[in-house]
Formats: structure tokens, sequence, C-alpha cells
């Protein structure tokens, strides 16, 4: 994640609103709101939300949608 942000699109930063992961069986590791501590993680601003979505194997279809849907 901080490469990809490091990166940006074509020479300029991304501005990142909010971040989701998803995470099929959120427990032990994962359990922690794994959505949240990555971006943390990455250097993200703390004002910035994230979440984790659990669907099963719809999980990540669903976290693309979303994650599209707000920017």
């Amino acid at each position: 994640m901080q490469v990809v942000l490091e990166i940006g699109h074509n020479g300029a930063p991304y501005v990142v609103t909010s971040g989701g992961i998803a995470a099929t069986t959120q427990i032990g590791d994962q359990g922690l709101t794994i959505g949240r501590t990555a971006g943390i993680l990455a250097g993200l601003p703390q004002s910035v939300p994230g979440y984790s979505i659990d669907r099963m194997c719809a999980g990540a279809g669903s976290c693309i949608e979303r994650c599209t849907a707000v920017s």
C-alpha cells in the first residue's frame, strides 16, 4: 500500500478518502479491523477511515465496488 501511495497516478499523488479491505474470517491478526490498521501502517493520516468487509467469497468484489463508489 505504501508503494502505491508513493507512486501515485501519472505523477500526481493519490487522494485517499477511505480504505477498505476484504478479509474473510477476521480472527487473530485479521480481527483488528485490518482495513483501518493497514491504512495507518501505510502512513495515512488517522483522519482517513478504514474498514474491513467480510462476505466470504464476495468480499473482494464488494470491497472494490464500495471503494470505487466512494470516490
